[in-house]
């Protein structure tokens, strides 16, 4: 019996380490999909155009300068909180 134990701990880690491994397999075999249309749900022609060039989807671009200047955006707001704090005091 204490001999299952012993093994039971690591198989179940082994076991749930796999089942948390296996989307970002997934992630990772679909990144090699030709996709048609919009959204990559079956797998269509092997291709390595999301390798290539990853930043030339639609729209990829605009969010990525959109997430650029958030902080800037908001930070500025808090410059301004805190410049209008100091005053009060």
């Amino acid at each position: 019996m204490r001999a299952i134990n012993r093994r039971a701990l690591p198989a179940f880690t082994v076991l749930a380490l796999g089942y948390l491994l296996i989307p970002i397999a997934v992630m990772i075999v679909f990144s090699f999909n030709l996709p048609q249309g919009k959204f990559n749900f079956a797998w269509n022609q092997f291709s390595l155009d999301a390798w290539f060039h990853p930043f030339d989807w639609p729209g990829l671009g605009d969010a990525l300068r959109r997430q650029r200047l958030a902080p800037q955006i908001f930070d500025t707001g808090t410059e301004a909180r805190a410049k209008l704090e100091d005053r009060k005091e």
